[in-house]
């Protein structure tokens, strides 16, 4: 699918925080479609209540906001994917296999702030250059 952007967890827990430097409605109204999955909602939740000191409950219903607006990914859609996502990723990072096969079952990129899926052959934007998806396809 052109312009399907999988949001990774750090983002997820940027926008919770407030930090995140791009504007996700921005997005949206050129025609990008975010999307994350069940394993990158449950890592921003836990972040946001261990790191942040948020309560569960609290972390619970930030992430459900956030991702209102996106379309969530459920293991049965990508598992198919996962040997080779596993295979394609840092061995130290493999914890973060499920966006990466998403992407790669579904066609789409993956914004996220860290180096996890750079050199993995699914197109990787970060927040710095977010601003350019959608302006031709993803």
């Amino acid at each position: 699918m052109a312009n399907l952007l999988f949001v990774d967890a750090n983002i997820l827990v940027r926008c919770s925080v407030g930090k995140a430097a791009f504007n996700v409605d921005d997005l949206l109204a050129r025609g990008v479609v975010l999307a994350t999955t069940d394993a990158q909602a449950r890592e921003a939740r836990r972040v946001l209540h261990h790191v942040f000191k948020i309560s569960e409950r609290d972390s619970e219903d930030e992430v459900a906001g956030i991702i209102s607006s996106m379309e969530l990914y459920e293991a049965p859609t990508y598992r198919s994917q996962e040997a080779a996502a596993k295979a394609r990723i840092h061995y130290k990072n493999t914890r973060d296999w499920p966006i990466l096969a998403a992407a790669i079952e579904h066609g789409g990129a993956i914004w996220t702030d860290d180096r996890d899926f750079f050199g993995t052959g699914v197109p990787t934007w970060t927040t710095r250059n977010i601003k350019y998806v959608g302006t031709a396809n993803v």
